[in-house]
């Protein structure tokens, strides 16, 4: 006898619906089809696995959420940095370089030098600070520009040769799957650094599937 096993929704003795996984074999009762076997509650079962998907499915609402949270705080300090502090050390320079074309004393003048070479290297620090929190490229050139870029900057810092690939990659992702790509890229730039003892970096985008 062919064993066969379903699920189907029975009947409490107390009206409740409740749901059975069969277990049996088809035989024929009194020349009717039948199945003779053993039907488990597995009500509670079910109710635990409808739980446990409702509860991964908020805590992937909960990733989501702190994930969008996170990138708008990255761009608003990136924004601020910027814009505020950068505007201030600009305006600072320029009043170092104004104070350097009046200043006749050479050792006034070592001293302005050196004033100027901090407030440059600190644009240039406070750039970075910014372009790490949330890159420009992102936003305005799109996914393949930020990661060419990324690749130049980490190149530059490791003196590991990188390469990306990305002929023919046409996907138009929306901000937040192109930032979570851009992160994932950037987290695994850092573990190569950290960890892989690597000569060459080979960075590929490609679409696939219907997604």
């Amino acid at each position: 006898m062919p064993s066969i096993r379903y699920t189907t929704i029975g009947r409490h003795r107390n009206g409740e619906p409740v749901h059975l996984e069969v277990h049996g074999s088809s035989v024929l009762y009194r020349g009717r089809p039948a199945v003779v076997g053993v039907g488990v509650n597995i009500t509670e079962q079910l109710k635990q696995q409808h739980a446990l998907q409702a509860s991964r499915e908020r805590l992937r609402e909960l990733a989501a959420y702190i994930n969008t949270m996170r990138e708008e705080q990255r761009s608003r300090i990136a924004r601020e940095l910027h814009d505020v502090v950068g505007g201030m050390l600009t305006s600072m320079k320029l009043d170092i370089q104004r104070i350097n074309r009046r200043a006749d004393d050479p050792e006034l003048k070592a001293i302005i030098g050196d004033l100027l070479h901090l407030a440059q290297e600190s644009i240039d620090t406070v750039r970075t600070i910014s372009e790490d929190l949330r890159p420009g490229a992102l936003d305005h050139l799109g996914l393949s520009s930020a990661l060419q870029a990324m690749l130049r900057q980490f190149s530059e810092r490791t003196e590991v040769a990188s390469q990306l690939q990305a002929d023919g990659f046409e996907a138009q992702l929306s901000q937040a799957r192109a930032t979570a790509t851009y992160r994932i890229c950037q987290e695994a730039l850092t573990n190569i650094a950290r960890h892989a003892g690597a000569t060459q970096v080979i960075l590929r985008l490609e679409c696939s599937g219907a997604g």
